[in-house]
């Protein structure tokens, strides 16, 4: 699979950036998903870091642009990944089947960047906005997911790229917030509990619904 489905952490600590900078970025990764990117400093995270605060602001013109550094190669890592792999030639149960294994494994390596994305799709304009230039138009991940209608005529034709969107998303997000809240939980049932996961969205796709 590609790098930026491999650990985020592991990913900023092989990148070809200054040590100082990957310092700042783990730090700010770990302060920002535990108490929030509004309730972080700069002293804070640079106290985390070990280095002074003019080291941030050395790689970062202010916190929104580390945040930024942070976030967007993320997003539009996770989106063209995405895109290659709708690309590839497979039958939709096995592109169910690498959407569940991959995408949940991911989440679960990162789930302290995927905490803090969610916390600032839901209160700042500008990563909503990024959100949606990766989402729409002719080569976002929304027209992308409408031609699998084309690709796989047993999808629900009827659905809309927002519906098979929450279809995929539905199962995994529920299964993550379970294993973060009760993280005994993770090893139990595991390979039963994906491929429930997989009936759950094949049932969501091909089910025809009565109009």
């Amino acid at each position: 699979m590609a790098k930026i489905l491999s650990s985020y952490e592991k990913h900023v600590a092989q990148a070809a950036i200054p040590a100082g900078e990957k310092k700042v970025m783990l730090a700010a990764l770990h302060l920002f998903a535990k108490q929030g990117f509004h309730a972080t400093t700069t002293a804070a995270i640079a106290s985390e870091a070990g280095v002074s605060e003019g080291t941030i602001y050395k790689y970062f013109a202010s916190k929104k642009d580390l945040l930024s550094h942070l976030l967007t190669p993320l997003l539009t890592g996770i989106r063209n990944n995405f895109l290659l792999q709708l690309e590839q030639p497979m039958t939709l149960d096995q592109l169910v089947t690498n959407v569940v294994n991959n995408r949940l494994q991911f989440a679960i390596e990162n789930f302290d960047l995927l905490k803090i994305f969610i916390q600032e799709l839901l209160t700042s304009d500008n990563m909503a906005k990024t959100f949606s230039g990766l989402m729409d138009g002719t080569n976002g991940l929304l027209t992308k997911i409408n031609q699998l209608k084309h690709r796989y005529p047993e999808i629900n034709q009827s659905l809309s790229s927002d519906q098979i969107v929450r279809i995929f998303l539905g199962p995994l997000v529920v299964y993550i917030g379970q294993l973060e809240l009760m993280p005994g939980q993770k090893k139990a049932n595991a390979d039963f509990d994906l491929q429930l996961i997989h009936c759950q969205i094949m049932s969501g796709l091909t089910t025809q619904l009565a109009g």
